[in-house]
């Protein structure tokens, strides 16, 4: 066990700070152990002497990957949120074994329960002596949400502990193989046997074959080859997994699967140098992975297998559709449509240029575009490790599409015009609809909150990623003038929307300068105190603007009655700032999702209960002025 000390000190100052600041994290991992190994192979490099003796190639072994697992404790924290209580749970190496520690919402953490003693309750189930800690065979374990329940799995059984009296039991669960993907009622499950795919009865054990033509790099849902990183563990025998990127409907009754076509990539030798099965000869691994400026790389194509019919459809996606994805968080299929018999998948391009959701009628094998969206470069849904910002909501009623790219450019103006208009020529490129134009701003406001916050913008090497390739020479803002609104209108034929609008008197001013759109906004009223707040300038500005352009209004959105309020006061629409980071800092895409849902659902039980069947029936006559 590695005891730096300072290694150990930010080891606990992370985990300190994590637990403190109360956002769901998937993984809190350790930077200080690669540069501590980064470190050490300069210390090598530095005392070896030009003929490396054989101590020194031990040396160097022992700062291999994975002859560094485990020498750190507690690198990597895993959160698991109870419900939706604020707090969480987490699984560290603390001094007596494995120990789960649960977190409040105010950061005081304590341990779930004592583990010797419930090792020692463990113990008639497990047939192991009970030592200082939690057996070292248990996998899975977790915590009900109650926290009254303790469940682990032993050598394929589940155990089930009262966590007050320290009561096990073996729970009468079966746990499925790895290599199983169940149905939703638990009877069958799904597998790859060769190159085929089988569906197995769970009840009986007998199996038949979805696939019969599976052949060697033309294969059913087994997992393709992408990269280095992956290529070794695979090769090696281990856990098997299950059908790739592989979906059953909520019925049981369809199946979504992918053939995966490699035979158009051409073999790339892995050498294992040294075997961990102790022979000192070189093994050459051949294995199909694509590589960069390759035309032939590996393809899939979906297909909808009918269990009842026994009826196999191709999904065929308009060309260029699927780019093979990778990890499976990212989860083609979204969802499914009972009511409706659909599914629906989400695809993109190779290059990752375009993307789109399609809709699949379950009856037909119909393929149909909901919607699609492109890029001049290329863009992203969601971090390349997590689950897509995509989501099916209801049956199928709606999508949640979210995008890098909102189709509004936000504008500030900077210290020159040329910056400005590189911005919106990028913007227009991307496919920007519209220039939302900020003019609130001409020096930032005193921000209290911020400085006790200790909020800054970091400084070089830090570029903002706007900014890569341009010379900011600082931060200074300047004074917005309507001749600056003309000059955009010149630039550019997107239309401009102007934000930081209070005064019937600049919302004329901006009428004739040729906008499109205004924004009722205070900044969040962090630029000047004792400001008026957008609700409170909206009214005056919509009589003064009277339909000649799109009124927003911007700032204290946090319930559905206050959209409602605005909507009445004469809004086109609102825009939401905060309430969207915080549910992005709690549950990340979810949170947003969670945020919106929340909002929609407010507004329109406010509707109903004021007597609006419909956004076109909301009127001034709701809102009393005070």
């Amino acid at each position: 066990m590695v005891r730096d000390a300072s290694i150990i000190r930010v080891m606990r100052a992370l985990e300190l700070a994590f637990t403190r600041r109360g956002t769901k994290m998937r993984r809190l991992t350790l930077p200080i152990l690669l540069a501590s190994v980064v470190s050490g192979i300069g210390a090598v490099a530095q005392t070896t002497a030009s003929n490396p003796t054989a101590a020194d190639y031990a040396a160097a072994t022992r700062l291999l990957y994975p002859n560094l697992q485990g020498l750190v404790s507690n690198e990597t924290v895993f959160p698991h949120w109870i419900g939706d209580t604020g707090r969480f749970w987490y699984q560290r190496d603390g001094q007596e074994g494995r120990e789960l520690v649960v977190v409040s919402r105010d950061g005081a953490r304590a341990r779930a329960f004592d583990p010797s003693a419930m090792a020692r309750a463990l113990s008639p189930l497990t047939g192991t002596a009970a030592g200082t800690g939690l057996p070292s065979e248990l996998t899975d374990l977790g915590l009900s949400d109650d926290l009254k329940t303790f469940h682990a799995t032993f050598r394929g059984k589940r155990l089930g502990c009262d966590i007050e009296t320290k009561r096990c039991r073996a729970l009468d669960v079966s746990v499925l193989a790895a290599d199983l993907l169940p149905s939703p009622d638990g009877r069958r499950a799904l597998l790859t046997r060769g190159n085929n795919l089988m569906v197995r009865d769970l009840l009986t054990g007998e199996e038949h074959a979805l696939t019969t033509d599976g052949e060697d790099a033309l294969s059913w849902a087994k997992t393709p080859y992408f990269s280095s990183f992956m290529t070794l563990p695979m090769l090696k025998a281990g856990p098997p997994s299950a059908p790739f990127q592989t979906y059953w409907s909520p019925d049981g009754r369809y199946v979504i699967a992918p053939r995966i076509d490699e035979r158009g990539v051409a073999l790339w030798p892995y050498v294992e140098w040294v075997p961990p099965e102790g022979s000192r000869r070189p093994v050459v691994h051949q294995v199909r992975v694509p590589l960069p400026g390759d035309r032939a790389t590996v393809k899939v194509e979906y297909f909808l297998f009918d269990l009842q019919t026994g009826r196999r459809t191709a999904l065929r996606l308009p060309e260029g559709y699927p780019e093979l994805s990778w990890p499976s968080g990212w989860a083609p299929v979204l969802g499914w449509s009972r009511h409706r018999r659909q599914a629906f998948i989400l695809s993109r391009t190779p290059g990752w240029k375009k993307a789109a959701v399609f809709r699949v009628d379950l009856a037909t094998g119909a393929v149909t575009t909901v919607l699609e969206e492109a890029a001049a470069t290329r863009f992203e849904f969601n971090p390349f490790w997590a689950p897509s910002n995509v989501r099916l909501v209801g049956d199928g009623e709606e999508i949640v599409w979210v995008s890098d790219r909102t189709g509004w450019f936000q504008l500030y103006l900077y210290p020159t015009r040329e910056i400005a208009a590189s911005l919106i020529q990028r913007a227009e490129k991307a496919g920007c609809k519209a220039i939302l134009f900020t003019v609130d701003l001409p020096v930032l406001g005193k921000r209290e909150r911020d400085r006790r916050n200790g909020v800054t913008i970091p400084p070089p090497p830090f570029v903002e990623a706007n900014f890569v390739g341009i010379e900011m020479k600082g931060h200074a803002w300047r004074t917005v003038t309507w001749d600056d609104v003309d000059w955009l209108r010149s630039i550019t034929s997107l239309p401009i929307v102007i934000k930081g609008i209070l005064t019937a008197e600049d919302a004329l001013l901006a009428l004739e300068h040729g906008v499109s759109g205004i924004v009722v906004s205070n900044h969040g009223g962090r630029q000047l105190d004792s400001a008026v707040t957008g609700i409170e300038a909206l009214p005056e500005i919509v009589e003064a603007v009277a339909g000649r352009c799109e009124v927003y209004m911007d700032g204290g959105i946090r319930r559905g009655t206050d959209v409602l309020k605005a909507l009445a006061l004469g809004a086109r629409a609102v825009l939401v700032g905060r309430p969207i980071l915080w549910g992005l800092a709690v549950d990340g895409a979810r949170g947003v999702q969670h945020v919106l849902e929340i909002l929609r659902a407010e507004l329109e039980l406010a509707m109903k209960l004021s007597g609006c069947p419909d956004l076109s029936s909301i009127n001034r006559s709701l809102v009393k002025l005070t």
